[in-house]
Formats: C-alpha cells, structure tokens, sequence
C-alpha cells in the first residue's frame, strides 16, 4: 500500500450511512480552502473484493488517520453502532489528545438533537463542545463554526 502523501487538517469519521453529510461536510471544507479525508472518496482500491477485506480497510484507515491533523467525528446513532467508528477511529484520535494534550477530535452531531446520543459515546467527548448539524443545509456554517474554533483561519 502506498503511504498518503498529503496531510490533511480533517479526517471526517462517519458511518456509510451518514455519507450525505460526510460528502456535505467534505464538500464545505473543500470551498474554505481546508484539506480532508473521507474515505468515499479518498479509498482507492481495485475491487469490491479486496475493499471488503477488513484488514486491508483498516490499514487504509489508520494510514488516513496518521495523515490527518484533526478528526471530524459526525456522530448519529448510525457512527454510534459503526464498529469502525467506535473501535478504531474514535479510540485512534483520542489516544492523539491523550498525547498531545490539545483537542484533535471535533465531534458534530448529525441529523438529530444532541440529547439522544450524548450518553452513549466515550466519556471522554463529554468535554468537547458539540454542535448540532440537523440538516445537510446547517453543513457549512457548523464548518465554519468548527475550523474558527480549531483555529484554522478561513475565507
């Protein structure tokens, strides 16, 4: 495998089933000029075969993960029940805060109200703040919202 020559500001975690948002929220940093990874788009393999060999994925993943400064974690009950997003992505970038000791992860909850899945991630989102994106309509002013907040200066 070929090791990601770019380093991108945000890797975008999601579940399949989020993939609206995630290609919204993609398509929002795109226009501000910030880098991201998404793996709808940025996962190049030749074969549905080889795409669904768990551990080809989740080398593509980490090597995504490594590649990216930050995580932008859409969080819906779909991410929520993702085992690649409970158990390798999220646990990824939270072991980086752990060791950075600065914010890496910048969760966003999609599609519903915040109060419905605050409870059922890691204890350790609970410090982060997190904004609502109801709609794929919201998706460009919570963008703009969470790069001013991680710092990045945009248009």
């Amino acid at each position: 495998m070929s090791t990601l020559a770019a380093m991108y500001e945000f890797f975008v975690s999601y579940s399949r089933r989020d993939a609206d948002f995630a290609r919204a929220v993609a398509e929002s940093l795109a226009r501000l000029g910030v880098s991201a990874w998404i793996a709808e788009s940025e996962i190049l393999i030749e074969g549905r075969k080889r795409l669904e060999d768990r551990n080809i994925l989740r080398d593509i993943l980490a090597e995504a993960a490594t590649a990216s400064r930050r995580c932008l974690l859409l969080v819906s009950p779909h991410a929520l029940d993702s085992e690649w997003v409970m158990e390798v992505e999220i646990p990824s970038f939270l072991q980086r805060e752990g060791t950075q000791r600065a914010q890496v992860m910048w969760p966003v909850i999609v599609g519903l109200d915040a109060d419905a899945v605050r409870g059922r991630w890691p204890a350790a989102l609970s410090e982060h703040a997190v904004p609502e994106c109801r709609t794929v309509a919201d998706v460009d002013a919570v963008v703009r919202e969470l790069c001013g907040a991680a710092g990045l200066t945009v248009p």
